[in-house]
């Protein structure tokens, strides 16, 4: 894992000494989600000067909502430039803060601060009753008519929400209430897609898209709950996911990325996370067959994935406890 993180750093992180930050690049940019997965890393990793630097570029780019903008030019100067925010990236960068206020301390007023503003402004009630994240803080949700009761169920994170419940005490219902709605959602989803979720959902349980590079992020992100909390709702989405792995004959042989003659981490990492509901036998065959496949893992994405799913198919992804 230290050898893992080492080579991602060094060739994913990019210091911005203007501003005493630094961005994890994407090509010539940075995303939220970006900054999000690196605070995960660095927190997880015992990199506070990494992590001081990511939240850094966090604070200098927020929106009019206090949520960072989702797209940028590497090392961009301080400043709203107008994208609005991305709810994934703002759930990693709070998550990540609440590790930090565990491992290091004096992160907890950050954390606080930022999980109110991802409530006040990227979660939804929904007509039926289902509170729902939505994918940003303008659209999505069941607020906008434009997008009504759109989500993204790759952004769902139930174990975050657990974790936010502990510090933001005086909502800790409606955390919890979030994790639960949006198992009945993803269980729904499941059923329509023998076990995987689409790229993008509603709020009454309607699907749109294939399973995809949005979607393929799911069940690491329910392996987190699984993990920390032993849900039983994360356990059961968790098997599905293992039961269509093993009937495709394993986690290199599932047909996914669909349409590409190259298979990677982004997906291959994620099945293998479902493994750590079934057994220790089941994660340890998994992560067998993933490191042995031939993987396509150079760009960001699938390089930063490829690290925070080793993380929990090793037992090191820490909760905030």
């Amino acid at each position: 894992m230290a050898a893992e993180y080492d080579s991602w750093t060094n060739t994913y992180v990019q210091d911005c000494p203007a501003n005493n930050s630094a961005v994890v690049k994407n090509g010539g940019g940075v995303v939220s989600e970006g900054i999000g997965y690196g605070m995960l890393l660095a927190a997880n990793n015992n990199d506070q000067k990494l992590f001081d630097k990511l939240w850094k570029f966090y604070t200098d780019h927020l929106d009019k909502k206090g949520l960072m903008n989702w797209s940028m030019d590497a090392c961009a100067s301080p400043g709203d430039n107008g994208a609005n925010a991305a709810s994934d990236g703002d759930l990693d960068a709070a998550m990540g803060l609440v590790i930090a206020n565990k491992v290091w301390g004096g992160y907890a007023d950050a954390a606080k601060n930022l999980i109110g503003k991802i409530k006040d402004n990227e979660t939804d009630t929904c007509p039926n009753g289902l509170v729902v994240l939505r994918p940003g803080d303008v659209w999505g949700g069941c607020s906008d008519n434009s997008n009504m009761g759109k989500v993204n169920p790759s952004y769902f994170s139930p174990g975050h929400y657990r974790a936010f419940a502990t510090l933001d005490t005086g909502n800790a219902d409606f955390w919890l209430k979030l994790a639960a709605d949006s198992y009945k959602l993803l269980a729904q989803y499941q059923d329509k897609m023998n076990g995987l979720v689409p790229e993008w959902g509603y709020y009454d349980g309607r699907t749109e898209g294939d399973y995809g590079y949005n979607a393929c992020r799911t069940p690491w992100r329910i392996a987190m709950d699984y993990m920390w909390y032993c849900t039983p709702d994360a356990k059961t989405f968790l098997q599905k996911v293992s039961s269509f792995v093993d009937g495709k004959g394993g986690v290199a042989n599932t047909g996914y990325p669909a349409g590409e003659s190259t298979t990677n981490s982004a997906f291959l990492g994620a099945f293998v996370d479902s493994g750590i509901a079934v057994s220790q036998a089941k994660i340890d065959s998994y992560v067998k067959d993933w490191m042995d496949a031939k993987l396509a893992d150079t760009p960001y994405f699938q390089a930063t994935l490829r690290r925070l799913y080793l993380m929990v198919a090793g037992g090191k992804m820490q909760s905030g406890r």
